[in-house]
């Protein structure tokens, strides 16, 4: 007997494709049958995208992910920076991915304005970058040595990786991370 969806073609699956509940299915070629639930009649769930430009967003549990497509106004960068406190604030924390593959540096302006956003905003999580050039990655490095600087923290918990597959990969590993240090920290009841 022949799985599900055993004769459909190779085609390569995008992150349009298949919702966060199928990160295996990202980017890469694989059948379209691994992308398939169990059941015939049940389609994958697929992500409700919100577009802000040429930027778009959806929100998955406590995951963000962000796709920057060129560059940003301070008024996109505000409309995508607002579902990141919004699961912050229902799951107490917020994981961040971000596809910056097509993503450009930011100004002057722009950093003034995530810095002050970030200051009013403190989250808990991490946000994951993958595609960064080195002028990207040099930019957040700036912006959190100039947060160091004026607040003593730092504003953006980043992690670098290569691909989208590494990016699931490590958010998986820091939520681990994160719920294994709440689990053993002790309770301020």
């Amino acid at each position: 007997m022949s799985s599900i969806g055993s004769s459909l073609p190779r085609r390569r699956l995008s992150i349009d494709t298949c919702s966060a509940t199928y990160p295996a299915c990202y980017d890469r070629d694989v059948a379209e049958s691994d992308c398939l639930p169990s059941s015939p009649d049940m389609a994958p769930p697929q992500p409700h995208w919100k577009s802000c430009g040429t930027h778009r967003f959806y929100t998955e549990g406590d995951v963000v992910l962000l796709q920057i497509r060129g560059p940003a106004s301070t008024q996109e960068l505000s409309t995508l920076l607002s579902p990141i406190w919004d699961v912050q604030q229902e799951h107490g924390r917020s994981f961040v991915l971000v596809d910056a593959r097509e993503a450009v540096p930011i100004s002057a302006e722009q950093r003034r304005f995530l810095a002050d956003w970030y200051r009013r905003h403190p989250t808990q999580g991490r946000s994951i970058i993958f595609g960064a050039n080195i002028v990207l990655r040099a930019t957040v490095a700036l912006l959190n040595a100039a947060a160091r600087l004026v607040s003593g923290r730092t504003f953006v918990q980043e992690l670098f990786v290569a691909s989208e597959d590494d990016a699931w990969s490590a958010l998986r590993e820091e939520r681990r991370k994160l719920m294994q240090s709440a689990a053993n920290s002790p309770s301020q009841d």
